[in-house]
């Protein structure tokens, strides 16, 4: 029997049949087997405060509980490191990704969004180091872009660069969906529109993943198309090109 002496001053016990037990402290009790070891109980009113102490260990860890030394953990700390619309300035209701699309070893930024003009942009920024982001890009031309949509970065045909999928409301409300590939030295080229010409969803999401394990990555989309009114849930699958 596995016994525990509990603060009442009573043993409390577990037969091998699973069964609790408690055994009032006035019952003279000589041994208890505790893990495969002999423990002998003492008088638990007679005891010394550190014995007492010790006895109570005993308890929670014949019990299962274990005591933890208490840990300190340091608070993360963040500085500000860049801003790179500058100062103040930012885009809202975006989209934002991480991708090393110049392959020089460090993470480079994607962004959609509205501006503080209400203007949809989309912008790619080469990371310089040194907390140093430059415009290196924008897809759809200066000061235009998407906003209430989705940014992905995925290298769609393998030829070890990232290209770009984006979603989102244009500067003319038009839905869009538009994949990007990466030419090199910062250039990027509308390669496929896959819902057609200035069509595509807003409030969206896209994903990149290759659901058919062929080698190459397929598009998951998911949106409202201003064109239809519908809410819309499509895979693509590359085909090539």
């Amino acid at each position: 029997m596995v016994g525990v002496l509990g603060v009442n001053r009573s043993v409390v016990g577990r037969t091998g049949r699973g069964k609790v037990c408690a055994v009032p402290s006035g019952i003279r009790i000589s041994k208890i087997a505790i893990r495969n070891k002999n423990v002998k109980f003492l008088n638990y009113e007679r005891t010394r405060p550190v014995l007492r102490l010790a006895l109570s260990i005993l308890s929670l860890l014949a019990s299962g509980f274990w005591l933890l030394a208490p840990v300190t953990v340091a608070e993360a700390a963040w500085t500000n490191a860049a801003e790179p619309l500058g100062a103040g300035a930012g885009l809202s209701t975006s989209s934002i990704q991480w991708g090393d699309y110049d392959n020089d070893g460090d993470l480079d930024l994607v962004v959609s969004g509205w501006n503080v003009a209400l203007t949809p942009r989309l912008i790619v920024y080469r990371n310089n180091g040194g907390g140093s982001f430059s415009s290196a890009s924008e897809p759809m031309g200066v000061n235009a872009g998407l906003t209430t949509g989705s940014v992905r970065w995925g290298d769609y045909d393998n030829d070890g660069d990232l290209d770009l999928a984006v979603s989102g409301q244009d500067a003319g409300t038009n839905s869009r969906l538009i994949v990007y590939r990466n030419n090199g030295g910062g250039s990027f080229s509308n390669v496929c529109e896959p819902r057609g010409v200035n069509l595509g969803v807003e409030s969206s999401s896209v994903q990149w993943g290759d659901y058919d394990t062929d080698g190459d990555l397929d598009l998951l989309v998911s949106g409202y198309e201003s064109a239809t009114t519908n809410k819309r849930l499509i895979v693509y699958r590359n085909i090539g090109g």
